[in-house]
Protein backbone atom coordinates (compact mmCIF):
# COMPACT_ATOMS: atom_id res chain seq x y z
CA UNK A 1 0.00 0.00 0.00
CA UNK A 2 0.95 3.45 -1.01
CA UNK A 3 2.05 6.39 1.28
CA UNK A 4 -0.97 8.05 -0.74
CA UNK A 5 -3.64 5.41 0.30
CA UNK A 6 -2.56 5.54 3.59
CA UNK A 7 -3.19 8.72 4.22
CA UNK A 8 -6.97 8.40 2.69
CA UNK A 9 -7.50 5.98 5.01
CA UNK A 10 -6.08 7.45 7.73
CA UNK A 11 -8.11 10.67 7.00
CA UNK A 12 -11.56 8.14 6.04
CA UNK A 13 -10.88 7.12 9.44
CA UNK A 14 -10.52 10.06 11.04
CA UNK A 15 -13.82 11.20 9.92
CA UNK A 16 -15.41 8.13 10.85
CA UNK A 17 -14.27 8.64 14.60
CA UNK A 18 -15.28 12.41 14.34
CA UNK A 19 -18.67 11.98 12.97
CA UNK A 20 -19.13 9.29 15.18
CA UNK A 21 -18.35 11.71 18.31
CA UNK A 22 -20.80 13.94 17.11
CA UNK A 23 -23.39 11.72 16.39
CA UNK A 24 -22.66 10.37 20.22
CA UNK A 25 -22.61 13.68 21.65
CA UNK A 26 -25.93 14.89 20.08
CA UNK A 27 -27.67 11.50 20.42
CA UNK A 28 -26.54 11.80 24.46
CA UNK A 29 -27.86 15.48 25.19
CA UNK A 30 -31.03 15.18 22.50
CA UNK A 31 -34.41 16.34 24.05
CA UNK A 32 -36.50 13.28 23.97
CA UNK A 33 -39.83 13.38 24.63
CA UNK A 34 -42.84 11.24 27.14
CA UNK A 35 -46.62 11.62 27.43
CA UNK A 36 -48.13 11.89 31.03
CA UNK A 37 -51.41 11.92 32.50
CA UNK A 38 -52.21 14.43 35.02
CA UNK A 39 -55.21 15.29 37.25
CA UNK A 40 -56.62 18.51 38.38
CA UNK A 41 -57.21 18.24 42.55
CA UNK A 42 -58.39 21.53 43.18
CA UNK A 43 -60.18 24.65 41.48
CA UNK A 44 -58.58 27.09 44.24
CA UNK A 45 -56.16 29.73 44.19
CA UNK A 46 -53.12 27.94 46.07
CA UNK A 47 -50.51 30.27 47.35
CA UNK A 48 -47.09 29.49 49.35
CA UNK A 49 -47.71 25.47 48.95
CA UNK A 50 -46.09 22.97 51.22
CA UNK A 51 -46.39 18.92 52.53
CA UNK A 52 -47.02 18.56 55.76
CA UNK A 53 -44.15 16.77 57.85
CA UNK A 54 -45.63 13.16 56.90
CA UNK A 55 -46.42 14.25 53.12
CA UNK A 56 -50.28 13.01 53.23
CA UNK A 57 -51.34 16.85 52.90
CA UNK A 58 -50.68 20.13 51.64
CA UNK A 59 -50.76 23.02 53.37
CA UNK A 60 -51.42 26.31 51.79
CA UNK A 61 -52.83 29.67 51.37
CA UNK A 62 -56.20 31.43 49.42
CA UNK A 63 -56.90 35.29 49.46
CA UNK A 64 -59.62 34.88 47.32
CA UNK A 65 -62.12 35.52 50.13
CA UNK A 66 -61.34 35.80 53.06
CA UNK A 67 -57.16 35.23 53.55
CA UNK A 68 -56.34 32.25 55.39
CA UNK A 69 -54.27 29.06 55.39
CA UNK A 70 -55.94 25.76 54.44
CA UNK A 71 -54.54 22.13 54.74
CA UNK A 72 -56.21 19.64 52.16
CA UNK A 73 -55.52 15.98 51.12
CA UNK A 74 -52.78 15.22 47.90
CA UNK A 75 -56.02 14.52 46.06
CA UNK A 76 -57.89 17.87 47.05
CA UNK A 77 -60.29 16.52 49.06
CA UNK A 78 -61.28 17.64 52.52
CA UNK A 79 -60.48 20.71 52.09
CA UNK A 80 -60.06 22.66 56.05
CA UNK A 81 -59.23 26.22 57.07
CA UNK A 82 -56.48 26.76 59.73
CA UNK A 83 -56.90 30.45 60.49
CA UNK A 84 -57.35 33.63 58.95
CA UNK A 85 -54.50 35.43 58.61
CA UNK A 86 -53.27 38.50 55.97
CA UNK A 87 -51.65 38.04 53.03
CA UNK A 88 -47.90 37.65 53.99
CA UNK A 89 -45.43 38.25 51.08
CA UNK A 90 -43.22 35.49 52.04
CA UNK A 91 -43.43 32.19 54.09
CA UNK A 92 -40.93 29.93 55.08
CA UNK A 93 -42.45 27.06 56.77
CA UNK A 94 -39.62 24.94 59.57
CA UNK A 95 -39.01 21.59 58.67
CA UNK A 96 -41.56 19.78 61.21
CA UNK A 97 -44.26 22.72 59.48
CA UNK A 98 -45.33 23.65 63.44
CA UNK A 99 -44.29 27.03 62.61
CA UNK A 100 -43.22 29.62 59.64
CA UNK A 101 -40.93 32.67 59.40
CA UNK A 102 -43.31 35.37 56.93
CA UNK A 103 -42.51 38.36 55.94
CA UNK A 104 -44.92 41.25 55.16
CA UNK A 105 -44.54 44.99 53.49
CA UNK A 106 -46.12 46.60 56.59
CA UNK A 107 -49.83 48.66 55.48
CA UNK A 108 -50.20 50.99 58.31
CA UNK A 109 -53.62 52.52 57.83
CA UNK A 110 -54.67 49.20 56.64
CA UNK A 111 -53.33 47.16 59.28
CA UNK A 112 -53.85 48.91 62.23
CA UNK A 113 -57.41 50.52 61.46
CA UNK A 114 -59.04 46.82 60.58
CA UNK A 115 -57.03 45.41 63.82
CA UNK A 116 -54.55 42.74 61.83
CA UNK A 117 -52.64 41.00 63.33
CA UNK A 118 -49.59 42.23 61.68
CA UNK A 119 -50.92 45.87 63.78
CA UNK A 120 -47.69 46.83 65.20
CA UNK A 121 -48.28 50.43 65.97
CA UNK A 122 -44.94 52.58 65.65
CA UNK A 123 -43.73 50.41 62.49
CA UNK A 124 -43.02 52.16 59.80
CA UNK A 125 -45.46 52.46 56.98
CA UNK A 126 -43.80 50.07 53.87
CA UNK A 127 -41.09 48.89 55.72
CA UNK A 128 -40.59 45.04 55.32
CA UNK A 129 -41.41 42.99 58.61
CA UNK A 130 -40.68 39.38 59.73
CA UNK A 131 -42.64 37.39 62.30
CA UNK A 132 -42.81 34.23 63.73
CA UNK A 133 -45.94 32.56 62.71
CA UNK A 134 -47.58 29.49 64.77
CA UNK A 135 -49.08 27.36 62.82
CA UNK A 136 -51.31 25.69 65.14
CA UNK A 137 -52.95 29.20 66.55
CA UNK A 138 -52.03 31.11 63.77
CA UNK A 139 -50.40 34.06 65.92
CA UNK A 140 -47.55 36.14 64.46
CA UNK A 141 -44.59 37.38 66.88
CA UNK A 142 -42.83 40.34 65.27
CA UNK A 143 -38.94 39.98 65.03
CA UNK A 144 -36.54 42.67 64.35
CA UNK A 145 -37.63 45.42 62.70
CA UNK A 146 -33.57 45.26 60.75
CA UNK A 147 -33.96 41.92 59.74
CA UNK A 148 -33.57 41.44 55.65
CA UNK A 149 -33.32 38.18 54.83
CA UNK A 150 -34.23 34.57 56.64
CA UNK A 151 -34.34 30.79 56.39
CA UNK A 152 -34.35 28.16 59.13
CA UNK A 153 -31.50 25.98 60.20
CA UNK A 154 -33.58 23.47 61.93
CA UNK A 155 -36.85 23.06 63.41
CA UNK A 156 -36.64 25.62 65.68
CA UNK A 157 -33.74 27.65 64.73
CA UNK A 158 -33.40 30.46 62.24
CA UNK A 159 -30.63 32.05 60.50
CA UNK A 160 -30.97 35.78 59.37
CA UNK A 161 -29.49 38.99 58.04
CA UNK A 162 -29.08 42.03 60.46
CA UNK A 163 -28.72 45.04 58.19
CA UNK A 164 -28.87 48.41 59.22
CA UNK A 165 -26.70 50.86 56.11
CA UNK A 166 -27.81 53.70 58.48
CA UNK A 167 -24.91 52.12 60.96
CA UNK A 168 -22.99 49.85 58.52
CA UNK A 169 -24.38 46.88 59.67
CA UNK A 170 -24.52 43.87 57.82
CA UNK A 171 -24.49 40.44 59.79
CA UNK A 172 -25.87 36.99 59.79
CA UNK A 173 -27.01 36.03 63.02
CA UNK A 174 -28.59 32.24 64.44
CA UNK A 175 -31.22 32.61 67.20
CA UNK A 176 -34.21 30.67 68.06
CA UNK A 177 -36.94 31.30 65.73
CA UNK A 178 -39.00 33.92 68.57
CA UNK A 179 -35.34 35.75 68.19
CA UNK A 180 -34.26 34.89 71.43
CA UNK A 181 -30.51 33.27 71.84
CA UNK A 182 -29.55 35.45 69.12
CA UNK A 183 -25.79 34.55 68.36
CA UNK A 184 -23.27 36.29 65.50
CA UNK A 185 -22.26 33.84 62.87
CA UNK A 186 -20.19 36.76 60.79
CA UNK A 187 -20.31 40.15 59.09
CA UNK A 188 -21.39 40.18 55.44
CA UNK A 189 -18.69 41.85 52.75
CA UNK A 190 -21.26 44.05 51.16
CA UNK A 191 -23.99 46.85 52.70
CA UNK A 192 -26.52 45.41 51.21
CA UNK A 193 -29.11 42.66 51.13
CA UNK A 194 -28.31 38.98 50.83
CA UNK A 195 -30.29 36.04 49.94
CA UNK A 196 -29.59 32.42 51.95
CA UNK A 197 -30.06 28.83 50.54
CA UNK A 198 -29.85 25.45 53.24
CA UNK A 199 -28.03 22.64 51.56
CA UNK A 200 -28.36 18.89 52.70
CA UNK A 201 -25.54 18.87 55.02
CA UNK A 202 -26.57 21.44 57.39
CA UNK A 203 -23.09 22.96 57.71
CA UNK A 204 -22.71 24.84 54.59
CA UNK A 205 -24.92 27.25 53.26
CA UNK A 206 -25.53 29.18 49.87
CA UNK A 207 -25.42 32.96 50.15
CA UNK A 208 -25.75 35.25 47.91
CA UNK A 209 -25.74 39.45 47.29
CA UNK A 210 -28.62 41.11 45.65
CA UNK A 211 -27.48 44.32 44.59
CA UNK A 212 -29.78 47.36 44.24
CA UNK A 213 -27.61 49.06 41.27
CA UNK A 214 -25.53 47.39 38.20
CA UNK A 215 -23.29 45.49 40.74
CA UNK A 216 -22.39 42.01 40.21
CA UNK A 217 -23.92 39.53 42.50
CA UNK A 218 -21.24 37.49 44.59
CA UNK A 219 -21.96 33.57 45.78
CA UNK A 220 -20.29 32.64 48.49
CA UNK A 221 -20.56 29.28 50.61
CA UNK A 222 -20.74 29.80 54.99
CA UNK A 223 -19.19 27.24 56.58
CA UNK A 224 -21.61 27.55 59.50
CA UNK A 225 -19.22 25.42 61.96
CA UNK A 226 -15.52 27.65 61.24
CA UNK A 227 -17.85 31.20 60.03
CA UNK A 228 -16.07 31.11 56.76
CA UNK A 229 -17.37 32.37 53.84
CA UNK A 230 -15.84 31.14 50.45
CA UNK A 231 -16.51 33.25 47.07
CA UNK A 232 -18.13 30.41 44.41
CA UNK A 233 -18.74 32.75 41.70
CA UNK A 234 -19.89 35.65 40.73
CA UNK A 235 -22.92 36.80 38.11
CA UNK A 236 -24.31 39.91 36.03
CA UNK A 237 -27.94 39.59 36.91
CA UNK A 238 -29.34 36.92 39.02
CA UNK A 239 -33.09 36.91 40.00
CA UNK A 240 -32.43 34.22 42.70
CA UNK A 241 -30.38 31.40 43.82
CA UNK A 242 -30.67 27.92 45.59
CA UNK A 243 -27.92 25.99 46.91
CA UNK A 244 -27.85 22.36 45.08
CA UNK A 245 -24.77 21.50 46.76
CA UNK A 246 -22.21 23.53 49.09
CA UNK A 247 -20.38 23.40 46.00
CA UNK A 248 -23.07 24.29 43.24
CA UNK A 249 -25.87 26.21 42.63
CA UNK A 250 -29.02 26.67 40.56
CA UNK A 251 -29.85 30.28 39.30
CA UNK A 252 -32.47 32.22 37.56
CA UNK A 253 -30.83 34.92 35.70
CA UNK A 254 -32.43 37.54 33.41
CA UNK A 255 -30.96 37.54 29.77
CA UNK A 256 -31.94 40.60 27.38
CA UNK A 257 -35.37 38.91 26.73
CA UNK A 258 -36.18 39.72 30.75
CA UNK A 259 -37.19 36.21 30.78
CA UNK A 260 -35.42 34.09 33.99
CA UNK A 261 -33.26 31.55 32.25
CA UNK A 262 -32.25 28.58 34.36
CA UNK A 263 -28.23 27.51 34.99
CA UNK A 264 -25.94 25.74 37.05
CA UNK A 265 -23.16 27.74 38.61
CA UNK A 266 -20.06 26.08 40.43
CA UNK A 267 -16.68 27.72 40.84
CA UNK A 268 -15.19 29.01 37.34
CA UNK A 269 -18.14 26.64 35.79
CA UNK A 270 -21.68 27.74 34.02
CA UNK A 271 -24.04 25.29 32.39
CA UNK A 272 -27.20 27.15 30.73
CA UNK A 273 -30.09 24.73 30.82
CA UNK A 274 -31.47 26.31 28.37
CA UNK A 275 -34.65 26.75 29.73
CA UNK A 276 -37.04 29.99 31.21
CA UNK A 277 -37.93 29.40 34.61
CA UNK A 278 -37.86 30.91 38.33
CA UNK A 279 -36.40 28.64 40.92
CA UNK A 280 -39.88 28.41 42.15
CA UNK A 281 -40.84 26.35 38.57
CA UNK A 282 -38.15 23.74 40.07
CA UNK A 283 -38.18 20.56 41.70
CA UNK A 284 -35.65 18.33 42.67
CA UNK A 285 -36.53 14.70 41.65
CA UNK A 286 -33.17 13.12 42.30
CA UNK A 287 -29.67 14.25 42.99
CA UNK A 288 -28.77 14.93 39.49
CA UNK A 289 -31.93 15.69 37.73
CA UNK A 290 -34.79 18.08 38.11
CA UNK A 291 -38.06 18.51 37.14
CA UNK A 292 -38.89 22.26 35.64
CA UNK A 293 -42.21 24.24 34.63
CA UNK A 294 -40.69 26.48 31.80
CA UNK A 295 -41.73 29.20 30.47
CA UNK A 296 -43.19 29.29 26.88
CA UNK A 297 -43.94 32.67 25.62
CA UNK A 298 -44.77 31.78 22.20
CA UNK A 299 -47.27 29.62 23.71
CA UNK A 300 -48.21 31.85 26.61
CA UNK A 301 -48.57 28.52 28.46
CA UNK A 302 -46.14 26.17 30.31
CA UNK A 303 -43.60 23.30 29.44
CA UNK A 304 -42.72 20.26 31.61
CA UNK A 305 -38.88 18.82 31.36
CA UNK A 306 -36.80 16.72 33.28
CA UNK A 307 -33.35 17.90 33.07
CA UNK A 308 -30.44 16.03 34.12
CA UNK A 309 -27.88 18.55 35.57
CA UNK A 310 -24.27 17.33 34.63
CA UNK A 311 -25.33 16.79 31.20
CA UNK A 312 -28.14 19.27 30.59
CA UNK A 313 -30.21 16.85 28.71
CA UNK A 314 -34.02 17.25 28.30
CA UNK A 315 -36.60 15.11 28.40
CA UNK A 316 -40.19 16.79 27.53
CA UNK A 317 -43.32 16.14 29.94
CA UNK A 318 -46.08 16.11 27.52
CA UNK A 319 -49.76 16.77 29.37
CA UNK A 320 -52.41 14.42 28.49
CA UNK A 321 -55.15 16.37 27.80
CA UNK A 322 -52.92 19.51 26.69
CA UNK A 323 -53.60 22.69 28.92
CA UNK A 324 -53.06 26.18 29.23
CA UNK A 325 -51.31 27.25 32.11
CA UNK A 326 -49.39 29.96 34.51
CA UNK A 327 -47.61 27.68 36.54
CA UNK A 328 -46.70 29.45 39.59
CA UNK A 329 -45.10 26.45 42.06
CA UNK A 330 -44.04 23.20 42.40
CA UNK A 331 -44.08 20.53 44.96
CA UNK A 332 -42.89 16.86 45.13
CA UNK A 333 -43.82 14.31 47.00
CA UNK A 334 -41.54 12.57 49.42
CA UNK A 335 -41.20 9.34 47.50
CA UNK A 336 -40.12 11.50 44.60
CA UNK A 337 -42.82 10.03 42.20
CA UNK A 338 -45.30 12.47 42.08
CA UNK A 339 -45.66 16.53 41.15
CA UNK A 340 -48.36 18.97 42.13
CA UNK A 341 -48.43 21.99 40.33
CA UNK A 342 -50.08 25.34 41.21
CA UNK A 343 -51.21 27.67 38.58
CA UNK A 344 -53.47 31.16 39.25
CA UNK A 345 -56.50 29.53 38.78
CA UNK A 346 -56.37 25.64 40.24
CA UNK A 347 -53.83 23.05 41.59
CA UNK A 348 -52.62 19.41 39.44
CA UNK A 349 -51.03 16.82 40.08
CA UNK A 350 -48.83 14.74 37.79
CA UNK A 351 -47.26 11.12 38.17
CA UNK A 352 -44.15 10.68 37.37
Amino acid sequence: MNSFNKKIIIAAAALILIAAGVYFFYAKNKTTKVEANYQKISDQTVLFPTLSADGTKIIYFNNSQKPAFFMMNLDGTDSQQLFELDTPDEVFYSDDKTQAIVQVVYKQYIFEKYGSKFSSPGTTDQSLTTWQLDMKTGNPQKLNDRIASVAWLDKNKIIYELLDQDNNINTLYSAYSNGTNAGKIIDLPELTGFGISKTDDFENLIVYSIPTDVSKTTIYKLNLKNKTLDKITELDDPVKVVALSAEQALAAVRPAANNPELIVIGANYRKDLGVSATTANVARTADNEIFVAARDTKKNSNTFYKITLDTGKKTVISLKPAVDLDVNSLLISLDKKTIFFFDNNAAYSLNL
